[in-house]
């Protein structure tokens, strides 16, 4: 459930395969050492680190390296450099289909409004954006990492001496703000046009009356029909009544 009321328990993962599929996605720096850290707000990663995943899914599933200098120029603007045209063919490395599905949880604003309220930051009216809130269990880093299919931003917050925050308890109050502010300039040059469904995914209208996507094969049963209760009749008069 999206909305994060039912949970779900995963079964375990092999360590083989989590540091295979890790690297596959271009998490390089995982050692055999290190995986029981990778849990949730336990292991530690930088910017770029944490961008990887994020770009994967905006790219529709494929591996797009990241580029930290697209050009270099002189002090007059001239063109000395220009590395923006060498780019890599995209490696296929996650399912189209399942890429969507995150992208579209995370731009779920129904979906966070039980965690965060229905007009948080997070929330950017007529621009469908995925956002990504999350803190170290020791408050040392706080992060927010949120994209369209054209834009990207990661933004950490935390103390130069990685000492714990005192204030900064979630990324709604310490990267958000930093977060939203970038986002709201990109924007304006860049309008998300929102996340497309591939082929094959279902659209259909599920027993709360909202529109949800499935992957082939996983749509839900039918809603079940209402069923009416016989009448009941009352002790006292032999009355027939709705039950209440």
């Amino acid at each position: 459930d999206r909305t994060g009321l039912v949970h779900v328990r995963a079964p375990l993962i092999p360590v083989a395969v989590l540091l295979d599929e890790s690297r596959r996605h271009g998490l390089r720096d995982i050692e055999l050492g290190r995986v029981r850290l990778v849990g949730r707000g336990r292991r530690k990663e930088n910017l770029a680190g944490l961008g990887i995943l994020p770009a994967r899914l905006l790219n529709a599933g494929r591996r797009v390296p990241l580029k930290a200098i697209l050009s270099v120029r002189d002090s007059t603007g001239q063109l000395l450099k220009n590395l923006e045209s060498r780019t890599q063919n995209p490696e296929p490395v996650l399912d189209p289909a399942i890429a969507f599905l995150i992208s579209d949880i995370l731009s779920d604003n129904f979906a966070r409004t039980p965690t965060f309220g229905h007009r948080s930051l997070l929330f950017i009216p007529e621009s469908p954006v995925a956002v990504k809130t999350g803190t170290t269990n020791n408050l040392r880093d706080n992060w927010t990492i949120g994209y369209t299919p054209d834009v990207l931003t990661v933004v950490w917050v935390g103390n130069n001496d990685n000492t714990p925050m005192s204030y900064v308890a979630s990324g709604v109050t310490g990267a958000s703000p930093i977060w939203r502010r970038i986002m709201d300039s990109l924007l304006k040059s860049y309008p998300s046009p929102g996340f497309s469904p591939p082929i094959g995914i279902n659209r259909l209208t599920t027993c709360f009356g909202r529109a949800e996507y499935f992957l082939p094969g996983t749509s839900p049963p039918p809603c079940p029909s209402p069923t009416l209760l016989p009448m009941t009749p009352d002790i006292l008069t032999g009355a027939t009544a709705p039950p209440v």
